[in-house]
């Protein structure tokens, strides 16, 4: 099956290969030797997805395109200040190998031209021009992926033919721009540019940008966020000599272009773009490189200012407590407040990258559900990929200031809430539990509507619902149930044990909970408060436990035998039959619930 890509490229490939147009570089006499009709494209995916086509893994010499590299690593290396007072980043409408400095600063004008791509190969450390250029390989090999060789005749051609080059280190002396003696400065600078590579490398390399400073195929960072984010501004605005301007016009895309006729180009997030065709044009930019991003991007509308759609809507669903309930069993009085009132405490889920506007937008979403009558707000960020560091300070802001005694919580991954400053994490306004987030807000409305949660108050049993006093004295002679107090903590029923007691909460709550199957620790099933019966399935069937259950507070149940039931079903039929017919209520209002569950989880 061909793969869409790769079909794709070579389409491309085939549509532009036929145009002769341009000249390969003549001035370093070894460029001259390059097959004029070589034409290679590579793309590889931040997530390290390689496709290529034509002539690809042909080798030639890097040329210009290392540049961004080399100004990354000296971003890594000095810092945005200590490079920006030898280098600046303005474009220029001078040729790239102008004899020329800001009339100002009297440093370069930008990294992208040779001036300024001197001064920064005078920034690799190392105590000679030796340790010097080795440092360099070893930046170029990283972000390649792999070693890289130097081309030993284009080297020596460079050096040979690059009086301009020379001039450039000498004025840059007398500037103070240089950290080496510009013949050390130099001869760094022209072996960079004769690091021998593919289109493939090159892709490697811009994908490295593209993934945010870390290499796709080694995994191995490489410089960091922040260093990219500079490099990506200088190579979208001065990286195409002094045609810059109209390729950000045409193509929009930060990329950077070298006389052996290659053009690299990064679309952030996505993947790294390599073009090598050596015919040039006026300006020294590869024919068909520029004619296949501007195909490329035009057809995949990756221009930068594109007019963007709406995407994906960041919210997922808009829900409330009437139809997303936590798994907090319970009575039946509770129930139907939560029914009649559930409304009143809303919920909302947001999904993919949040940034400054879709924070702003649930400041918003809150303050109209406030308006509209919501007592309660949880706002689940829980399948947010990201939180941009602007939309978090945001959300901090929101977080902060309070909201006039109104209850707003929010519910965050372990990862994000370790994000978040420490006043706010430890404030009680953020879960990392959606079903104990629920349960807050169930908590909060039946406190509001005056149903309280029961505190010892002897409750009904279920299974002995609508019995006369005569057939309860008969129950509890025959089954002989008794009490038993549990505290916090303790295990009542073990996976596994004999099903042979059922059991009906007096007082405090219970939790039904079975072990994580990646055996991170343990899947609450449901939570139990008084009136509520678990280990039922025991008096229909014998067995084995299937979960465990765990006092989460000091609690009393009601044991009830399994052989005393079976003895009531043998001594007296009917009383039998009637906390039967109990128990399918109970179990039918169970199963009811569980329907709720999977029909809000069908909406997700």
């Amino acid at each position: 099956m061909i793969n869409p890509a790769i079909q794709f490229l070579k389409q491309l490939h085939d549509r532009l290969k036929g145009i002769r147009d341009g000249e390969v570089a003549t001035y370093i006499p070894e460029l001259a030797k390059a097959d004029a009709d070589a034409f290679g494209i590579a793309l590889t995916t931040v997530d390290g997805a390689t496709y290529h086509v034509g002539d690809s893994r042909q080798e030639f010499t890097i040329q210009s395109v290392s540049k961004p590299f080399a100004y990354a690593q000296a971003l890594e290396d000095w810092g945005r200040d200590a490079v920006a007072r030898s280098v600046g980043v303005e474009p220029t409408g001078d040729s790239f190998n102008a004899i020329s400095l800001d009339q100002r600063s009297n440093r370069p004008h930008n990294p992208m031209v040779n001036a300024g791509a001197i001064a920064i190969s005078s920034m690799f450390p190392g105590e000679d021009a030796k340790a010097a250029a080795a440092a360099m390989r070893t930046t170029m090999w990283r972000f390649a992926g792999r070693p890289l060789a130097i081309d030993e005749a284009v080297f020596a051609s460079e050096r040979e033919t690059g009086h301009r080059n020379r001039a450039l280190a000498w004025l840059m002396q007398n500037s103070g721009m240089l950290k080496r003696p510009p013949d050390d400065a130099l001869d760094v600078y022209f072996r960079q540019c004769s690091v021998s590579v593919t289109a493939i490398d090159l892709s490697v390399m811009a994908a490295t940008l593209a993934n945010g400073g870390s290499n796709p195929i080694t995994r191995q960072s490489v410089v960091s966020a922040a260093t990219v984010q500079d490099v990506l501004s200088v190579m979208l605005s001065c990286g195409m000599y002094n045609y810059a301007g109209q390729w950000v016009h045409e193509v929009g895309i930060a990329a950077k272009s070298g006389v052996s006729g290659a053009v690299v180009a990064v679309v952030p997030g996505q993947f790294g773009l390599a073009v090598w065709s050596p015919r040039l044009d006026a300006t020294g930019n590869s024919v068909r490189g520029i004619a296949f991003c501007k195909a490329f991007t035009e057809e995949l509308g990756l221009h930068l200012f594109r007019p963007v759609p709406n995407g994906p809507d960041v919210l997922r669903r808009r829900s409330n407590v009437q139809a997303l309930r936590s798994k907090r069993l319970r009575n039946a009085a509770e129930n139907a407040m939560l029914d009649r009132w559930g409304a009143q405490a809303q919920v909302f889920e947001f999904q993919g990258v949040l940034d400054f506007s879709h924070v702003e937008r649930i400041v918003r979403l809150v303050n109209q559900a406030k308006s509209g009558g919501a007592v309660a707000i949880l706002v689940s960020l829980a399948k947010v990929r990201s939180l941009e560091s602007d939309g978090l300070g945001l959300l901090c802001d929101f977080l902060r200031s309070g909201t006039d005694g109104f209850a707003v919580r929010f519910l965050m991954t372990a990862d994000g809430m370790g994000k978040l400053p420490h006043d706010i994490a430890t404030s009680g306004a953020v879960f990392t539990d959606q079903d104990v987030a629920l349960e807050w807000a169930e908590h909060l409305l039946l406190q509001m509507h005056h149903i309280p949660l029961p505190q010892g108050a002897a409750p009904e049993n279920p299974l002995l619902r609508g019995l006369s006093g005569d057939e309860m004295q008969r129950y509890r002679h025959i089954c002989t149930p008794r009490l038993g107090d549990f505290a916090s903590g303790a295990v009542i029923v073990r996976k596994g044990d004999e099903a042979d007691m059922l059991f009906v909460v007096m007082k405090g709550a219970v939790r039904v909970q079975v072990a994580a199957a990646d055996g991170s620790g343990v899947v609450r099933l449901e939570t139990m408060g008084p009136g509520l019966m678990f280990g039922e399935m025991a008096m229909l069937q014998s067995g084995q436990r299937m979960a465990d259950v765990v006092a989460v507070e000091d609690s009393t149940c009601e044991c009830i035998p399994v052989a005393g039931l079976q003895a009531l079903k043998s001594e007296d039929a009917g009383l039998y039959l009637k906390l039967l017919a109990n128990l399918a209520a109970d179990l039918a209002a169970k199963l009811k619930r569980s329907n709720m569950v999977v029909s809000s989880l069908q909406a997700l």
